[in-house]
């Protein structure tokens, strides 16, 4: 084996490690499972920086050894600037985000902050540059069939144990209590954010514009196990994203066929989506009852609509999150710019998690004192984003962001173009998987976004490294299967 094969294959193997068995130790959640799984990511980035210095003639993305001829084997030309300049975008977020890891007094927490965004930073250039094409389909179909064991695994366990056991650990009275499954994860909620990826790429199969017939119907299998699996867990968060990815679905998803059937189809879908929410709403009742949970409607009854919407407000004012949400929201306003520090949200709780309308001059207790609960975090990834790195941050974070996604959009309006270009010059393959890539990575980015309003999986260090090498899949197949856009 040369010297160029060796690195390459070292690479998979690192980025494989923290991206497929990371889910399978809690997450890599705790500080203990967090480091084994960080080490291979900056392992893989030695690696790729070894292999640029020393096999310069090596370009980019190519096969080691290979045949620079075959499709699968090498990256088009055209293959780096794109990229290249989405990931230069996120480099003055990584820089702000470690001059404040610099001047935060709680060195540990912020610490692990920083390197759960460097990390996901750094996974997104090693599977671009990195890894072949074949290696990178290689690595989406195993990161799809990972998804699918999770969801087997979270069944299983569910019904052998009740979730009382998360792997060889025990698990969360509050969940098994309310018996919702949580597989390989200590919370359900992330169980939950997993299986909406898998449900996102299975999507991406179905609706994908040149997917052969099997990986259609496997499409199909990974959504049945996705939805099985968001319900199981009684993630609220999780249904209502499950309604997000069938309306994102339905959007964008259908943009290869003609416009008169693709409105038709919306539409169909539409109808039918209403109505699996109205039958799941009227047979789920433990499920629904979660959501009833946060509206206290009985103490709503027989009052006038102000005190009405009053009562049911106060309900909702005492439940964990919106006391978190508050908490978080004072402590952003201490230093609205620059935020309070990476991870420090945990450490100031003590704090800010009593509500403000106590006045300690008038030795007037708050209405809420917070002497026992804690708040690792906000269980908001977009609110702790603000609070911990201020406007400043936030807008760093933001502007890459945005553009990523509106480079998914631009790809996916281009994909019945892409179609008709394959076909007039003999390219067309159906077993190609670039538009089912692009588009299930799309909807697992509308997924997490939408998700993370109300929960904290990108804080679940492998949740994050699956996103982030899912991303580079993605703006891999962009460049693996480009369009000429002058073409008619």
């Amino acid at each position: 084996m040369d010297f160029q094969k060796l690195l390459s294959r070292g690479i998979v193997v690192c980025v494989s490690v923290s991206v497929l068995l990371g889910p399978w130790f809690f997450g890599a959640w705790e500080t203990w499972w967090f480091w084994p799984f960080l080490i291979p990511v900056f392992a893989a980035s030695l690696l790729l920086g070894l292999q640029l210095i020393l096999c310069p003639n090596m370009s980019a993305g190519s096969t080691p050894g290979g045949n620079p001829s075959g499709r699968t084997d090498t990256a088009p030309t055209d293959f780096i600037p794109r990229p290249a300049r989405f990931l230069v975008c996120g480099v003055p977020f990584l820089v702000y985000a470690y001059l404040r890891f610099l001047t935060t007094p709680v060195y540990i927490d912020a610490e692990r902050s920083f390197l759960l965004f460097l990390s996901s930073w750094l996974l997104m250039l090693v599977v671009l540059y990195g890894l072949t094409a074949r290696q990178r389909q290689g690595l989406f179909a195993a990161i799809c069939i990972n998804l699918v064991l999770i969801g087997l695994y979270g069944w299983i366990n569910h019904r052998i144990t009740g979730s009382r056991l998360v792997l060889w650990a025990d698990g969360f009275p509050q969940y098994y209590g309310e018996n919702r499954a949580s597989a390989c994860f200590f919370c359900p909620d992330h169980f939950s954010g997993a299986m909406e990826f898998c449900m996102c790429l299975g999507l991406g199969f179905v609706f994908g514009g040149a997917v052969r017939f099997p990986l259609r119907l496997a499409g199909c299998a990974m959504c049945v196990i996705g939805l099985i699996g968001v319900v199981m867990s009684k993630s609220r968060g999780g249904g209502m994203t499950l309604v997000v990815i069938a309306i994102a679905a339905s959007i964008w998803g259908l943009t290869h066929l003609p416009r008169k059937a693709r409105w038709w189809w919306r539409l169909s879908a539409f109808s039918c989506v209403l109505m699996l929410i109205l039958l799941f709403a009227s047979l789920a009742k433990p499920y629904m009852s979660r959501f009833g949970a946060y509206f206290d409607w009985s103490q709503a009854r027989g009052k006038p609509a102000t005190e009405a919407i009053q009562a049911v407000w106060e309900s909702v004012r005492h439940q964990s999150r919106p006391q978190m949400y508050g908490a978080a929201i004072r402590a952003w306003k201490t230093a609205p710019w620059l935020g309070i520090g990476p991870g420090m949200h945990e450490s100031v709780w003590p704090r800010f998690g009593p509500t403000a309308d106590g006045d300690p001059e008038n030795a007037i207790w708050p209405s809420r004192v917070n002497l026992e609960q804690t708040s690792n975090e906000v269980h908001s990834d977009w609110l702790e984003l603000l609070e911990e790195f201020g406007v400043v941050g936030f807008a760093l974070f933001l502007v890459p962001f945005v553009l990523l996604m509106l480079q998914f959009v631009r790809a996916m309006r281009q994909d019945p173009r892409r179609e008709r270009i394959r076909a007039a010059t003999g390219e067309f393959a159906e077993n190609d998987w670039a538009d089912a890539i692009v588009l299930g990575v799309f909807l697992a980015l509308v997924a997490i976004t939408f998700h993370s309003l109300g929960d904290f999986n990108l804080q679940i260090p492998a949740l994050a490294w699956v996103m982030a090498s899912l991303t580079a899949l993605g703006f891999a197949a962009m460049q693996d299967n480009p369009t000429d856009p002058n073409s008619p």
